[in-house]
């Protein structure tokens, strides 16, 4: 995902089929306290800026 000749919605389409199940696998069968969610969160935050590129200090909301 972090090949600089990828297109965005190829690194969307990425994202959402492989990246954010994988993330997310087995979450719901465990309870979720606010700081693991936060936690989440900033992880896809993360992800989401290492893949596309933009500086660390872009909110990361929009991308979404």
């Amino acid at each position: 995902m972090a090949y600089p000749g990828a297109a965005t919605d190829i690194k969307s389409y990425l994202w959402k089929s492989v990246c954010q199940p994988v993330l997310m696998y087995g979450l719901d069968g465990i309870p979720l306290y606010k700081n693991c969610i936060t936690c989440m969160d900033t992880t896809q935050g993360n992800v989401v800026k290492q893949s596309l590129g933009p500086n660390k200090r872009v909110h990361i909301t929009n991308l979404l």
